[in-house]
């Protein structure tokens, strides 16, 4: 499964998706001032292991950075 955000309006349609192309997942998403974070783990990223991912989106769901972060760096 790969990670993915999705934007809703308050009756719950859908305004935009967001989909990592890795697999892994999300943790934890937030909305602050203008942007989405969304935080998470994904797997194979420059080696076989998991790797903390942060991505930052606009409110429209485009990406604005990421980053990844391996269990050497950490």
């Amino acid at each position: 499964i790969n990670p993915y955000v999705m934007a809703l309006d308050s009756s719950l349609v859908p305004q935009w998706t967001y989909t990592f192309n890795a697999l892994g997942q999300f943790n934890g998403i937030t909305v602050l001032n203008d942007a989405v974070y969304a935080v998470g783990m994904v797997n194979g990223i420059g080696g076989p292991n998991a790797n903390a991912l942060v991505v930052k989106l606009d409110l429209t769901g485009a990406v604005v950075w990421t980053r990844t972060y391996g269990a050497a760096g950490l």
